[in-house]
């Protein structure tokens, strides 16, 4: 006899972000996941559910309100007009190192920073707890409900800057220059950042571990390797190698697959997803980067 129990409905994950890149991908690969894709954006797009800045703290108040997100036009119209509340934030957007030449420090500090903390306060702000007594029994707690069950921050590698090319002095001649050596990247690796768009993107990322240590909301940064489309900004390594092949040759060692960052984006839920088997993750850091041939070998070997 077919089980009378009903399906659960596919949990809601907002994307940030969903007209760019990476976003747009998440978008067409969630639903595959068996989960349902909400996009805000402020670039409109054919993935950008609603036109708006995540920085904006009415428009996340209200999308966090499943009454208010029900009676949209976008929401009421498509396919999914009974959708459940958002449980899942993967946040993709930012200011990334191409706006340096188009934009000033104190936007990436905002948009980076202030806009994040936004983000992440609102989410933190799903939490509620209510406290039981059972007088009979002498037993007494609290019962935390969190709407938000798992917050994703897309990071980047960039934020390790100068430590990903670290001048060597060891075997050069005197008075000869020096030259960047290679170096092993962990998460344990000191974050240096040589820019704009490193350092806020690490300041985020501390951001997002006070916010979580500071709550229920948990947390996972991805550290993202290069994913990009467009040339590298280095005229030199373009001319050198050509595009297609130094993206290709990039696999080795600071490039990642757009499918494996999708894939990612998804154990993040996960993780951070408490089920009977498992609690779920509070919060850490991790990079997500093709796998190296390299192996990791003190100095003295190599």
């Amino acid at each position: 006899m077919a089980s009378s129990t009903p399906s659960p409905r596919p949990q809601t994950v907002l994307v940030t972000g969903s007209s760019g890149h990476l976003g747009r991908a998440l978008m067409l690969s969630l639903p595959s996941y068996g989960y349902t894709p909400i996009g805000i954006d402020i670039k409109p797009s054919s993935t950008a559910t609603f036109i708006g800045s995540f920085g904006d703290a009415s428009l996340l108040q209200n999308l966090f309100s499943p009454s208010w997100l029900r009676a949209q036009p976008a929401i009421s119209s498509s396919s999914h007009p009974n959708i459940e509340p958002i449980s899942h934030i993967i946040h993709c957007a930012t200011l990334h190192k191409p706006h340096i030449e188009s934009h000033t420090k104190a936007q990436f500090v905002q948009t980076n920073i202030a806009d994040t903390l936004t983000l992440l306060e609102a989410a933190a702000a799903t939490t509620t707890t209510t406290f039981n007594s059972d007088l009979e029994n002498s037993n007494s707690g609290e019962t935390t409900t969190t709407i938000i069950k798992s917050f994703t921050y897309i990071s980047t590698t960039s934020t390790f800057g100068r430590s990903l090319s670290p001048v060597s002095s060891s075997s050069v001649p005197a008075g000869a220059p020096l030259k960047p050596a290679a170096a092993h990247i962990t998460e344990q690796t000191p974050c240096l950042p040589k820019n704009i768009y490193g350092l806020t993107k690490s300041s985020a990322e501390d951001l997002c571990y006070l916010i979580s240590s500071q709550s229920s909301l948990p947390v996972i940064v991805l550290k993202t390797s290069r994913f990009f489309p467009e040339e590298d900004d280095d005229a030199d390594r373009r001319n050198m190698l050509g595009d297609e092949n130094l993206k290709l040759c990039e696999l080795a060692y600071r490039r990642v697959d757009m499918a494996d960052i999708v894939s990612a984006c998804v154990a993040s839920i996960r993780a951070q997803t408490p089920d009977e088997k498992k609690r779920g993750l509070t919060f850490g850091k991790y990079i997500i980067s093709g796998p190296s041939p390299f192996l990791e070998l003190p100095r003295e070997d190599w």
